[in-house]
């Protein structure tokens, strides 16, 4: 990118709980593994397999992106948190945020940046919880973020249109940070 500028994206993905189960085990299924999924780190087949599964899943995905320095993530996180990703989980009914694990003081600032939002909004709040990497239904927001960064710098390889032609994007957006 430009001027030293990265794409940083976050992710909503909108699973119904009671197929959250089932959709875990098929993605362990699907990509025979129980370590984590990094999309900036799989090969062609594997990133292909695991897109043929979200866009065959039930769910519906929210991915905004901001270019941004390598100076500004905190802040370029809590902005997509606030004005695209909690919004959108309320519109979208959420109950329970599940959110990668990254360390015990991000957790918790991001569980305050969440809680702040909702109090202020005056909508009701919603269940946080941080889990590990190993976790499948993290993959799916790494998976979506990854693929609209792709986008943005370049090297999508078809990846966002496919998602978008099987209906499950529900938005994509992106913003100079």
């Amino acid at each position: 990118m430009p001027n030293g500028q990265l794409a940083y994206c976050l992710a909503l993905v909108v699973v119904e709980s009671r197929k959250a189960t089932m959709l875990e085990v098929d993605l362990r299924r699907v990509l025979k593994r129980s370590r984590a999924f990094h999309w900036a780190d799989e090969g062609k087949i594997v990133r292909g397999n695991f897109l043929s599964q979200m866009s065959s899943a039930d769910l519906r995905i929210h991915v905004s992106a901001a270019l941004i320095t390598s100076t500004n993530q905190a802040k370029v996180r809590e902005m997509l948190l606030r004005e695209r990703l909690l919004p959108s989980a309320v519109h979208d009914g959420v109950t329970r945020l599940i959110i990668e694990h990254r360390s015990h003081s991000q957790d918790n600032d991001e569980r305050a940046i969440v809680r702040d939002w909702f109090r202020l909004t005056r909508h009701k709040m919603v269940d946080i919880q941080h889990v590990s990497k190993q976790m499948p239904l993290t993959w799916l927001a790494d998976a979506a973020s990854g693929i609209w960064s792709d986008t943005l710098i370049g090297r999508g390889e078809g990846s966002l249109e496919k998602l978008a032609n099987s209906r499950r994007l529900a938005y994509a957006w992106w913003q100079h940070a």
